[in-house]
């Protein structure tokens, strides 16, 4: 296998998706990004090998997030059980009239980001 990966075919977002997260960074331990209008919450994919192919990827780690978590924390801290260097991708999500959780079926165009190994080791 090789170590580089494979260029990823740009997602076409479902139509009835929700807006996409924009403007994904990695700054130090935190992942930071702009929320459309209208959208409450966000799902934040987490892989250590590859970029995340898509917002339900079984090979990463996806955590929710508010808007309101966000903003208590000033962005989403990447949890420190998560192995750096890593592949960050954000999708939005909405709840549809059932309270259900809908996830974005794929990642907007800068909704990813790589963060980087860090000085403690991580």
């Amino acid at each position: 296998a090789s170590a580089t990966t494979a260029p990823q075919p740009p997602a076409i977002p479902h139509p009835d998706d929700p807006p996409p997260i924009t403007a994904v960074r990695v700054d130090a331990d935190t992942v930071r990004f702009e929320w459309p209008a209208g959208v409450t919450e966000a799902m934040v994919v987490i892989r250590a090998d590859a970029a995340p192919e898509h917002p339900a990827d079984p090979a990463a780690v996806a955590s929710k997030i508010t808007n309101t978590r966000y903003q208590i924390d000033d962005g989403f801290p990447i949890p420190a059980n998560v192995p750096r260097p890593c592949h960050v991708a954000v999708a939005s999500c909405r709840r549809n009239p059932q309270g259900r959780l809908d996830v974005a079926s794929s990642f907007g165009p800068s909704a990813r980001a790589h963060a980087p190994a860090t000085d403690t080791g991580r």
